[in-house]
C-alpha cells in the first residue's frame, strides 16, 4: 500500500499540532482570566475585612451585597456569553464530524458490498453526462466502456489489491476531511 503518499505530515500532524497549540493558548488565557478574578476577589475580601473590623454591621451588609453582585455578574457572563459560544462551536464541529463520518461509512460499505456495480455506475453516469453535454464522441464512449470493463475485471481478478488501493483513497479522503475540519475549527476558535 502507498500510505506514504497520503501526506500525513500536512494533513494530520501539522493541523493537529496547530489545533492543540490554539487550545493551549485558549486555556492559558482562561487560566489568566481566572487568576486575575481570584486576585481581585482576594483584594476585595482584604479591604472588606479591614472595614468589617472597623464597622462590623455595615461592612457585613456591604460585603454580602458586593459578593452577591459579583456572583450574579459572573453567573450572567457564563450563562449568556461563555456557554452559548462553547455550545455552538462544539455542536457545529460535532455535527460536521458526524455527517462526514456517516457519509464516508455509507459510501465505503456500499463500495465494499458492490465494487463492480459502483465502478460501472460511476463510469456510466460520467459517460452519460459527457454524452449529454456533447463533449464526448462515440469513440470515446466505446473506449470508456472498455476501460470500465477492464476496471470491473480487475476488481474481480485482484480484489485485495484493488481494495487496498480503494482503502488508501478513502483514507486520503478522510485525511482531507480531517484537515478541513481542523482548519475550520481553528478559524472558529
Amino acid at each position: 500500500m502507498a500510505l506514504e503518499n497520503l501526506d500525513l505530515e500536512n494533513k494530520l500532524i501539522i493541523p493537529t499540532q496547530e489545533l492543540m497549540a490554539q487550545i493551549q493558548l485558549d486555556l492559558a488565557t482562561l487560566y489568566a482570566s481566572l487568576r486575575q478574578m481570584a486576585i481581585d476577589a482576594h483584594e476585595l475580601v482584604a479591604v472588606l475585612g479591614k472595614q468589617w473590623y472597623d464597622q462590623p454591621m455595615e461592612t457585613t451588609v456591604a460585603w454580602y451585597q458586593a459578593g452577591q453582585g459579583y456572583a450574579n455578574g459572573v453567573y450572567q457572563t457564563a450563562v449568556n456569553d461563555w456557554v452559548p459560544q462553547i455550545e455552538n462551536s462544539y455542536e457545529q464541529a460535532l455535527e460536521t464530524v458526524v455527517d462526514y463520518s456517516l457519509q464516508a461509512r455509507g459510501g465505503f460499505e456500499y463500495l465494499l458490498d458492490n465494487p463492480d456495480k459502483v465502478s460501472a455506475e460511476a463510469i456510466e453516469s460520467i459517460t452519460e453526462a459527457m454524452v449529454a453535454t456533447g463533449n464526448l464522441s462515440m469513440e470515446m464512449v466505446v473506449k470508456l466502456q472498455e476501460t470500465s470493463a477492464e476496471i470491473i475485471a480487475l476488481l474481480m481478478e485482484q480484489p485485495l489489491q484493488t481494495l487496498q488501493t480503494a482503502y488508501v483513497d478513502v483514507l486520503n479522503g478522510l485525511l482531507n476531511t480531517y484537515f478541513d475540519l481542523v482548519s475550520a475549527a481553528l478559524t472558529v476558535v
